[in-house]
């Protein structure tokens, strides 16, 4: 599971890709992409995003993984 993105939301501004701890989120076409297979889903994006685009699965909210 990964850190699920609104691309109505995202204005590609590649905060989110840079505080990403393990590289899972790139910024392509100018919107956020996540890579499931290497998101924690820690919410370090979550709260970096300023326009609310970038949220936690329900299943993984508070668990850190």
């Amino acid at each position: 599971m990964a850190v699920l993105i609104d691309t109505d939301k995202c204005d590609g501004c590649q905060d989110c890709e840079a505080i990403c701890p393990t590289g899972a989120i790139r910024v392509t076409g100018g919107k956020a992409v996540a890579d499931p297979a290497r998101c924690l889903c820690c919410g370090a994006c979550v709260r970096e995003c300023l326009v609310g685009a970038l949220t936690l699965p329900k299943e993984d909210m508070g668990n850190g993984k």
